[in-house]
């Protein structure tokens, strides 16, 4: 199994480091339910850098640190969708036009997110 998104663990270690073992897990329980067996850990990841814009990995930071304060207020079950959302954002073989839209769209997810708890 490998984790979700496949994301470039440059970025993963950069901002994601406290979130990914809980990824990890999340993703194998939710595999093996699908395959009703037990799957193992991948030792590969993804080794390649991907190449934010300095904009674009501040907003990441940015939704990182507001799932982090989210999840003192609702259960942390809740906020794993966006967690993963995060996780694809960083795969390094997105085409960066892609990636661009892929985050305005999960910008105004996290925007909804944020106007829903307030």
């Amino acid at each position: 199994m490998l984790t979700y998104g496949n994301p470039s663990r440059y970025w993963v270690d950069q901002l994601l480091e406290k979130q990914i073992t809980y990824i990890n897990a999340s993703g194998k329980i939710s595999l093996e339910g699908v395959l009703g067996k037990a799957t193992t850990q991948s030792a590969f990841q993804n080794g390649e850098k991907q190449g934010l814009s300095k904009q674009n990995i501040n907003f990441l930071k940015y939704a990182q640190r507001q799932i982090e304060l989210f999840s003192t207020l609702v259960d942390q079950k809740e906020l794993l969708s966006y967690q993963l959302r995060i996780s694809q954002l960083l795969n390094p073989d997105i085409e960066k036009n892609k990636l661009q839209d892929l985050i305005k769209d999960f910008d105004k997810s996290i925007t909804g997110l944020r106007n829903k708890l307030k």
